[in-house]
């Protein structure tokens, strides 16, 4: 019986069962290695989409550094900046003479860009009605 024993340790293991069990190990490492790697993918567009979620609800903590100019303003950030009310910002958005902004969950976040040229347009039919307010139906300046 020992040389039974004997005989089975001495046999060496076919190439064919070491290739197999090579490969079932390789592929075993590439499933999880996959999985592992979506489960990263995933939880990185999850945490990405929560720190975008919440900086939308707060427009006001967009800030680039500090002591750099905002880029983005609430409604009543951007009234206090045009020095008008708050409601004026608020028609001029329904009028659609403010149109770069987002609505978020805490009122609007309204680009500086949008509110200077929208001082601009305001600025320029200002100075043209006080230019046109100087001068008669024919044409000729009042005196």
């Amino acid at each position: 019986m020992d040389q039974r024993n004997q005989s089975r340790r001495s046999q060496p293991v076919p190439a064919a069962t070491i290739l197999l069990a090579a490969v079932i190990l390789g592929v075993s490492l590439i499933i999880a290695a996959s999985i592992i790697g979506g489960s990263v993918k995933k939880l990185t567009a999850a945490i990405t989409e929560k720190e975008f979620a919440s900086t939308l609800a707060s427009p006001s903590n967009l800030t680039v550094a500090s002591g750099a100019p905002k880029n983005y303003f609430t409604t009543a950030e951007a009234a206090e900046y045009l020095k008008i009310t708050e409601a004026e910002i608020k028609a001029a958005i329904t009028k659609g003479e403010i149109s770069s902004y987002v609505a978020t969950s805490a009122g609007y976040a309204i680009s500086r860009d949008a509110l200077d040229k929208y001082f601009d347009a305001k600025a320029y039919a200002q100075l043209m009605t006080d230019n046109s307010s100087g001068y008669s139906d024919d044409g000729d300046a009042e005196e």
